[in-house]
């Protein structure tokens, strides 16, 4: 079984500090692979053939939320297994495999007075949901817990609908926290006794969030994404399948507004002032009607026998089955924070659609020389014509998204992120007019980059300003400012010389306010 800071957290342990989003990761569990929401680790196992960690519908937002269950040990009814979630960095919590994660970190910039979310219990036998999000500095020292003396550490009362928490920190520090972990697990009703919780017990969780003592959100970064709208088309769009759910669940969680159509019943006019559109393996090319060929939307489609229809290929069919394929371009931006090589993009051994694409098309990924991933850019020469937006080939078959490990669920969002040209970072005005009002962080250009890049920011009043890049761990690789400036507007190069291609993030402070700004570095 894999092994969870558990012990640790729940007794307000120091942890190590990595970084990735400024957020919970993944906070409405709306994205999974085959076997974990992504971003989380689990005590799932599959050696010894259990689940207590599972995706259910009837969320309070998006397709998922995550519920606990104690289950009992195989073979062993009487004795309970206790289930467990922790917040787990992206790149280290990728694959269901053995891996050792030493990291379990998110960076927080402020002192969040409490921590917020929704949950769903049956708890029975008095058990408890146990709550253990920790602050801590980058140093590992803790700065704010739960405290479990006066219960604000635990859930105790059943919910049959989504009822929302709001759990106050308790500071043991006047320091300002810069990383923290969450960790969710029901124990018993004598904890921290070491009795077994009861088999049967179940706790939902949905939507979770730093906040204030009111409730309302708190901090920078994550549920202002305003990506605009995105049209996905599969087979039932009353009954989706877990595998078109998921992709549901991605988009979302990039910020996107998502309009679900069956196959049947999917028109051109749905394509209209879309930010994008994805066509899922699991519709029927023969009852699809609409024809996205000409349309000015980038799109997204796994479903081979639409490839021709679209002037993607030349030919199309399916690969044997198999769980790995090989990334075969690395410096593409669909294949951002990826080695050139194999890669598990399956749980479990299934097939994996491929094409022939010709023109300008650029295979990223292929397996046993057939292109499964490649991608179109605007205006690239395809088969016959040009692109009238950019273009996708996916991998997965009508299945394969069920199946589908952190790595193939990160594939697929880069390739969303590219097709849709999405810059993650908070939104923000272009720098334009003569006096700024706002404090603002500019788009980065070029961005993708080769080398150096020019990163533009707007004080609206004097003060002390700092600008630094972090790549995707959370390390600090640049300092680009940091002083005191007139209000105004200003300019940044930032040369990566020496560093490896991948995202980094641009942060920039001041006036105690923090903007952030997503980079690609390509070689």
């Amino acid at each position: 079984m894999r092994r969870l800071l558990l012990p640790a957290l729940l007794f307000a342990a120091t942890l190590p500090a990595s970084a990735q989003n400024d957020v919970i990761p993944n906070a409405s569990f709306d994205v999974w692979n085959a076997l974990d929401p992504v971003d989380w680790l689990v005590t799932n196992d599959t050696d010894m053939n259990f689940r207590n960690v599972d995706a259910v519908g009837n969320a309070r937002s998006g397709p998922f939320a995550a519920q606990m269950t104690v289950v009992p040990v195989p073979g062993f009814p009487s004795i309970p297994i206790t289930p467990a979630m922790e917040t787990c960095p992206p790149n280290t919590c990728r694959d269901d495999s053995d891996t050792t994660f030493d990291e379990a970190t998110f960076p927080v910039s402020v002192r969040h007075e409490a921590f917020c979310g929704y949950y769903k219990a049956s708890l029975l036998g008095g058990d408890k949901l146990l709550l253990g999000p920790i602050l801590t500095l980058g140093d590992e020292s803790p700065v704010a817990i739960l405290n479990q003396n006066t219960g604000d550490g635990f859930i105790s009362e059943n919910a049959d609908d989504w009822t929302r928490f709001v759990k106050p920190f308790t500071y043991v520090s006047d320091a300002t926290p810069t990383a923290g972990v969450v960790v969710f697990t029901i124990v018993a009703e004598s904890f921290p006794s070491q009795d077994f919780p009861t088999v049967g017990s179940t706790a939902a969780l949905d939507d979770l969030y730093l906040c204030d003592l009111d409730g309302n959100p708190t901090g920078e970064g994550g549920g202002g994404l305003d990506s605009g709208d995105a049209l996905l088309i599969v087979d039932d769009a009353n009954t989706p399948t877990f595998a078109d759910q998921n992709v549901e669940g991605l988009l979302g969680s990039l910020g996107f507004d998502v309009l679900v159509r069956s196959d049947e019943a999917a028109s051109n006019s749905d394509a209209e002032d879309k930010a994008i559109i994805l066509i899922s393996g699991s519709v029927d090319p023969a009852v699809l009607t609409a024809n996205y060929d000409a349309t000015a939307v980038p799109l997204i489609v796994w479903e081979p026998e639409l490839y021709d229809d679209l002037r993607l290929t030349t030919a199309s069919g399916a690969t044997a089955s198999v769980t790995d394929l090989t990334i075969v371009e690395e410096t593409h931006p669909i294949a951002v924070d990826f080695a050139a090589g194999d890669t598990t993009v399956y749980a479990v051994d299934s097939p994996m659609t491929f094409g022939q694409p010709g023109g300008d098309a650029v295979t990223v990924g292929a397996v046993d020389g057939q292109a499964v991933l490649f991608a179109y850019d605007d205006e690239a020469a395809m088969v016959s014509g040009t692109t009238p937006a950019r273009r996708v080939g996916f991998f997965a078959d009508q299945d394969g998204l069920s199946e589908t490990t952190g790595a193939g669920v990160q594939l697929l969002e880069n390739a969303i992120i590219w097709a849709a040209d999405l810059d993650l970072s908070v939104a923000v005005e272009p720098i334009r007019g003569a006096t700024p009002t706002t404090l603002t962080l500019a788009t980065t250009f070029p961005n993708p980059f080769v080398g150096s890049t020019t990163i533009e920011y707007a004080l609206p009043e004097a003060g002390y300003v700092s600008l630094e890049v972090y790549d995707v761990m959370g390390r600090r690789v640049a300092v680009l400012a940091d002083e005191m400036q007139a209000a105004g507007r200003y300019s940044a190069s930032w040369s990566a010389e020496g560093l490896a291609a991948g995202t980094y993030v641009a942060v920039l402070r001041a006036d105690g306010q923090m903007q952030t700004r997503r980079m690609v570095l390509m070689w």
